[in-house]
């Protein structure tokens, strides 16, 4: 059993975390170790290497219900290795029970952006406050030329305008770090999506999109 497992170690799953190896040892080939078990193996069997330990950062508490406030951005990356173009996932997060929804798109746009917000809406009703970057679709700049004099009412950026009509409050990070749940969402994201997506063999955006909505995302 022990070769079986550096082989396919060796061959599929290299460039897996032990955590998500192990979950396909179980789900695909019906082999069950305990994550110690599995991390000596590869440990004595040169296909691993100990991290030293990083230093933790007490996280932001979590908000007391779901619905009270969702994050959102976009990140962009060759989410499918052999197409060499970089597409954009843009996603969203509950800050209370860390529901997801996401797609991908070829472009962050404001049109992309308004997708992912209806769609989430659907599915999961109004909620009370969106958490975003500074980026120009969530935001307008008003600082002197064409916007220094711009009247109240075109003001807001389409997004803003939509978000008033359903008494949704829009609320801008100042840093990275304040978005820290979306953010390691899409780590997750650039870790086990890609790889999921390459054991299936998906080639192109339109299944991409249906595999994320359809399996990986439930």
């Amino acid at each position: 059993m022990i070769d079986e497992i550096l082989n396919l170690r060796s061959r599929i799953y290299y460039d897996f975390n032990i955590s998500h190896f192990r979950e396909k040892l179980k789900e695909i080939h019906e082999i069950c170790l305990s994550y110690e078990t599995l991390r000596q193996i590869l440990i004595k069997g040169g296909l691993h290497e100990p991290k030293s330990k990083r230093r933790i950062y007490r996280r932001r508490r979590r908000m007391s219900e779901a619905g009270l406030l969702v994050q959102m951005d976009s990140s962009q990356h060759r989410w499918l290795e052999h197409i060499s173009k970089p597409w954009w996932l843009v996603a969203m997060i509950d800050d209370a029970d860390g529901y997801v929804y996401a797609e991908f798109h070829p472009q962050e746009s404001t049109k992309s952006n308004m997708e992912v917000i209806k769609e989430y809406i659907k599915k999961r009703g109004i909620f009370m406050a969106l958490y975003t970057d500074r980026a120009s679709h969530f935001k307008m700049t008003r600082h002197g030329g064409l916007h220094y004099d711009v009247s109240f009412e075109h003001g807001d950026t389409q997004i803003q305008r939509a978000l008033k009509e359903l008494n949704i409050e829009l609320i801008h990070a100042n840093s990275p770090q304040a978005k820290g749940r979306i953010e390691r969402i899409f780590k997750f994201f650039q870790d086990r999506l890609i790889k999921e997506m390459r054991l299936r063999g998906i080639k192109d955006y339109d299944f991409a999109n249906k595999f994320l909505k359809e399996e990986f995302l439930p």
